[in-house]
């Protein structure tokens, strides 16, 4: 029997949002208020991403992250670029104040790529896009996958202007040309990595990770997450805003 105090996180369709009849977009935006008022957290279904896209995307990065460590390395990153991190780049532990070991994980790590004419910037925040050669199934669908998080998240800052009674692009207005990333996350099994120290992988709720899984029971598999940051109103994006992050697992 489910304990009574176990909070739920609400489910919302957005079916009916999308629809464009006026009636029902103000239904679902008092049911997201209601929803953010009592959890604080809220699920969307009906959101028209297809999940064959997620598919396609697992498939190729599998290709990849089963590859050599000395063919991985080619395509290695600083923590925050654009490309590959082994296993130990991270602590995402670290972030939350929390002593922990290394993370377990690999990662592939993409993002827009809209440069503004100011070479510092770009360099940090809109730098190329790195993609393996030897997974060229990656690149397409791992753009879409981009497209479609932006467009999606866009509807959902529209939906939350409205449940707040607000302009609708009153937080759209602000993502004219946004940051944003996605992160495909590797999680090794315990058949690879053996019985891990306590508190090894990401930490469950970072930041950096709108959501994480420890595979310590599990073979190793492929997340995919996609965050978008933006500093709103600015033209020169010197610190990160995020919006509500979108993730697809």
């Amino acid at each position: 029997m489910s304990d009574a105090r176990t909070p739920r996180i609400p489910t919302v369709d957005l079916r009916p949002w999308l629809s464009g009849d006026p009636d029902a977009r103000a239904r679902i935006a008092r049911t997201v208020d209601d929803a953010l008022r009592t959890a604080g957290f809220l699920l969307v279904t009906g959101h028209g991403v297809d999940p064959s896209l997620r598919t396609r995307i697992r498939v190729a990065a599998r290709a990849f992250f089963t590859l050599p460590a000395e063919t991985k390395q080619r395509y290695a990153a600083r923590v925050g670029g654009r490309g590959w991190l082994g296993p130990g780049a991270e602590a995402n532990g670290y972030s939350e104040g929390t002593e922990t070991p290394p993370d377990l994980k690999e990662s592939l790590t993409f993002a827009t790529h809209e440069p503004f004419e100011d070479p510092e910037t770009n360099a940090e925040w809109y730098a190329p896009n790195v993609w393996p050669a030897e997974a060229p199934e990656l690149r397409e669908p791992c753009e879409e996958y981009l497209a479609e998080m932006a467009g999606l998240e866009d509807r959902l800052l529209t939906l939350l202007g409205e449940a707040l009674g607000l302009e609708p692009d009153f937080f759209t207005k602000h993502m004219t040309h946004p940051t944003y990333g996605f992160n495909i996350n590797w999680y090794p099994g315990t058949e690879v990595t053996g019985d891990p120290a306590p508190a090894s992988s990401a930490s469950a709720r970072t930041p950096t990770s709108a959501r994480s899984r420890s595979s310590t029971a599990r073979p190793a598999r492929a997340v995919s997450r996609c965050t978008r940051t933006t500093a709103a109103g600015r033209t020169r994006p010197s610190t990160r805003r995020r919006s509500p992050s979108t993730s697809a697992i």
